[in-house]
């Protein structure tokens, strides 16, 4: 079988506006080694991640090495939410957040 190569999602060589971007671990299920893999693929907003497409959500969970996790677990659901200035779905992250302000 012929491999099929996944389209590379759109990602930012620099953050927006030259801030470092939004707190993306506020997402239920990105810990460390997440945020670090959406770094690394240039995705550091809420923004960014509330506009995947399904061809960027099947680059991302190949990067990452965990297919089905943003559907399951509703990343793109949640960065809609936090980037409409929603607190985050977790006690432990609206704590968090809270403190940040």
């Amino acid at each position: 079988p012929k491999a099929v190569e996944a389209a590379v999602p759109v990602t930012l060589a620099a953050p927006l506006g030259g801030a470092a971007g939004d707190d993306i671990s506020l997402i239920g299920g990105v810990g460390p080694k997440m945020e670090k893999g959406l770094i690394e693929l240039g995705f550091t907003t809420f923004a960014q991640i509330a506009a995947w497409s399904e061809d960027d959500v099947a680059t991302v969970e190949a990067h990452l090495k965990q297919k089905g996790r943003v559907a399951r677990e509703e990343w793109i659901e949640q960065a809609k939410e936090l980037a409409a200035g929603k607190p985050p779905r977790a006690k432990t992250d609206k704590a968090r957040a809270k403190d940040q302000e």
